[in-house]
């Protein structure tokens, strides 16, 4: 599935609607903190979701707090978790949005692997996370 525009309220609907999917991969879509707030509520309905591909979207801080109450939610997520914006981006994850995923991530109890690189999470994020 590639969204181009999850900005728009037609793209969140559309991927509601798909509650039987298991593997989505949007990375590489710029999708910035605007997008991200518009997806999670649609990712929040994904329950069968075992695959989330999210990287080099420059998401920031404000896109992962927005993301981790959905991403709370994902208890069948046991694939790739993978969140990594690149060091040249402007808005990395940043302490802020590691500290706002942790309690989500640690939700996931059947998470196998959790793919977190080039945030900038420093020390805090770390600790949040670990």
């Amino acid at each position: 599935i590639i969204i181009l525009e999850v900005k728009e309220q037609q793209h969140q609907h559309q991927l509601k609607e798909l509650k039987s999917l298991t593997y989505l991969d949007i990375h590489d879509n710029n999708i910035g903190s605007e997008g991200a707030i518009a997806l999670a509520p649609a990712i929040k309905e994904l329950k069968s979701l075992t695959y989330l591909d999210i990287h080099d979207n420059n998401i920031g801080s404000e896109g992962a707090i927005a993301l981790a109450p959905a991403i709370k939610e994902l208890k069948s997520l046991t694939g790739y978790f993978i969140l990594c914006l690149i060091i040249l981006e402007v808005k990395e994850l940043g302490s802020e949005g590691a500290i706002a995923l942790a309690p989500a991530i640690k939700e996931l109890k059947s998470l196998r692997v959790l793919y977190i690189v080039s945030n900038n999470i420093g020390s805090e994020g770390a600790i949040a996370l670990a």
